[in-house]
């Protein structure tokens, strides 16, 4: 047996999801697409080696994390897991530069390694860089490749990783409860009913032949490729505790909410009473046991249609898009590509132009401090792309944020920047 068969572990398919993300990133492989990365300050003295450790430990407990990506000579890709792989960290001391430097470092640092972008058959597909800035403090950068885990999964190793830094800061040992291999959840996938869900979105998008069009001028581009950046609005408090308040009342979904918001956007821009977008569900089924702490890539891109009535008052129809959201619930599973062909829009024309991201993720203000008890929340700067010409992020947290991802290639700037005031006055009006 070679040495790399020694080093495998499981060999496995990739999801829908994943199969998707590995097409587009090899389709155009220097555009950054899928391509994750946050990074924030650490105020504290940090244990250097403890916090390297614990990434160490959270890495060996889920494979997906040891996972590469093969597709050449292959009828179908695969992942692979490795059993051992060695973290790729950075580590700079700035200690000596001012404050204006360091930033402009950082900056400069962290455009440099999205440039760098992943190899996806040579795990692992995650690194990081420690920048120190001061005897207290270390500006950290964690990169990795979307197609490995999605929000909800990052926050899971993020709380893992917290738990082990703070053993092994101390001194003692950590036990963790093993969870399920992401495996499990590809075989859980293998297992679902095509057919019913083939039968519910030929039904669900009957009569819809043409994508709902953004509706803003688009620019013609000498460059290639894209180049994304992104718009962004805050709405006040006391439009997010209206918008909480009115979802209490009408007993909807925050997500069904700003469903609803971003459907009234398209319908303005579009100038059609019948919408399509796509929007990202979280993929994680209620009955596969222990789904809740997986790591790992479950989110999925799916459509949604949305029927605008100029006489319906806003809270019943609420009430309808959630009905049509709990039925859409049960298909999660469905592969864009064949949802794309049991529509009647013609093949080869995307079913959508847009991507509506609706987040909302616990607490995480220890990220500063590496300490639980701390209310100080830290500023991650995150970057994320997809292939879709515009992405919109409605962020739930103590205020709401709104930020609408472009291709600025395609679209100005300024258009993009009234998009996100637009739809940040359609929530304001419904709160």
């Amino acid at each position: 047996m070679s040495t790399a068969n020694i080093n495998i572990e499981a060999i496995y398919p990739l999801s829908h999801m994943q199969q998707g993300m590995l097409f587009h990133t090899l389709l155009a492989p220097q555009s950054e697409v899928y391509f994750d990365q946050a990074s924030w300050t650490i105020q504290a003295d940090l244990n250097v080696e403890a916090f390297r450790q614990a990434w160490r430990q959270v890495v060996e407990r889920h494979q997906v994390l040891r996972t590469a990506f093969l597709w050449e000579r292959r009828e179908k890709p695969l992942q692979i897991v490795r059993r051992r792989v060695e973290l790729p960290w950075d580590v700079h001391d700035w200690r000596d530069l001012s404050p204006e430097d360091q930033q402009q470092q950082i900056e400069a640092y962290v455009v440099a390694d999205r440039a760098r972008g992943f190899e996806l058959s040579e795990p692992p597909l995650m690194r990081f860089a420690l920048l120190r800035l001061a005897d207290d403090a270390y500006h950290f950068v964690w990169s990795f490749h979307h197609i490995l885990l999605d929000g909800w999964g990052s926050l899971l190793l993020l709380n893992e990783v917290f738990s082990y830094y703070e053993a092994y800061a101390n001194g003692k040992h950590l036990e963790l409860s093993q969870p399920r291999p992401y495996r499990d959840y590809i075989g859980w996938l293998q297992k679902q009913d095509l057919n019913a869900a083939e039968a519910y979105w030929r039904k669900r998008l009957q009569g819809f032949t043409t994508p709902t069009q953004l509706g803003i001028s688009e620019t013609v581009s000498q460059n290639s490729g894209s180049s994304y950046t992104e718009a962004t609005h805050d709405l006040s408090e006391q439009t997010s505790r209206g918008l909480e308040a009115l979802a209490r009342y009408q007993q909807v979904t925050l997500n069904t909410l700003i469903q609803g918001a971003w459907a009234l956007l398209m319908s303005r821009y579009s100038g059609e009473a019948d919408v399509l977008f796509g929007v990202t569900v979280s993929g994680r089924p209620a009955d596969l046991e222990g789904v809740e702490q997986m790591v790992g890539l479950f989110i999925n891109t799916l459509p949604v249609r949305v029927q605008i009535d100029g006489d319906t008052q806003v809270g019943p129809w609420l009430k309808q898009l959630q009905v049509e959201q709990t039925e859409m619930r049960q298909y999660e599973y469905s592969p864009l590509v064949e949802v794309q062909g049991w529509s009647e829009v013609e093949r080869g024309i995307p079913l959508f132009e847009s991507l509506l991201v609706f987040e909302s993720f616990p607490n995480t203000s220890y990220l500063g401090t590496l300490d639980p008890n701390t209310s100080a929340m830290p500023s991650v700067e995150r970057f994320q792309t997809t292939n879709y010409p515009v992405t919109a992020r409605v962020r739930v947290d103590h205020n709401w944020s709104i930020g609408i991802m472009y291709d600025a290639h395609r679209f100005q700037g300024a258009a993009i920047d009234r998009m996100a005031h637009h739809l940040g006055n359609i929530l304001e009006q419904m709160a």
